[in-house]
């Protein structure tokens, strides 16, 4: 089985918002996303917290996301600094 990532809440947010959810409201800590098709998601909000590997799980489930879908730009942006060191190395 594929490892999770580890997505902080923002990060979460961003990818519900690239599959096509949409924020409708806040109650309290939690902040409720639904898609077109009526699907709803409850997602705790505690900025800079990493969600729980059993919470990312069970959104992910409801959502119908995969790995590959939450760590997409993770792994974007890791190879771009891998890019960026190895530029200013060979610099020196």
């Amino acid at each position: 089985m594929t490892r999770l990532p580890r997505l902080t809440l923002r990060r979460s947010f961003k990818v519900l918002e690239r599959k096509g959810f949409a924020l409708v409201r806040q109650n309290g800590s939690h902040k409720i996303f639904r898609n077109p098709e009526g699907i709803r998601i409850t997602v705790p909000f505690h900025s800079g917290k990493i969600l729980h590997p059993k919470l990312l799980k069970s959104i992910m489930e409801d959502a119908d996301l995969s790995v590959n879908d939450c760590a997409a730009k993770s792994s974007i942006i890791f190879f771009r600094l891998s890019k960026a060191i190895e530029f200013f190395s060979t610099q020196s």
